[in-house]
């Protein structure tokens, strides 16, 4: 398997354990707090509404690398042929939200240089 495709399915699987972690607070709160555990209530429900906001946090936190990596494009800090180009990438420190720089790329199967 090539590199690039193990470095894109290691990024989603983060993003979805991330994702899927932060969704079970509130869910999880949510029950506790108006006491709908102990009265029985179907797995399912809890389950869905649990998938439903891990979705929903993918999506946005997808949305907001893509918008970082564009800012990062039309400030200079990044030439997007050269990452294209190259297995691994540099992100200077001085580029805003880095992280999601990071997280867009290596969700298209580049790594991030050391």
């Amino acid at each position: 398997m090539k590199a690039s495709t193990l470095t894109a399915i290691r990024a989603n699987v983060v993003l979805i354990s991330i994702a899927t972690s932060i969704a079970i607070v509130p869910c999880f709160g949510f029950a506790v707090v108006s006491g709908l555990l102990e009265d029985g209530t179907p797995d399912w429900w809890w389950q869905a509404s649990t998938i439903t906001i891990a979705v929903v946090i993918i999506v946005l936190l997808r949305w907001l690398a893509r918008r970082a990596f564009d800012a990062a494009v039309r400030s200079g800090k990044i030439d997007p042929d050269s990452a294209r180009d190259h297995a691994s990438f540099n992100i200077p420190d001085d580029c805003r939200h880095a992280w999601l720089v990071q997280l867009h790329m290596e969700l298209r199967g580049q790594r991030c240089a050391d």
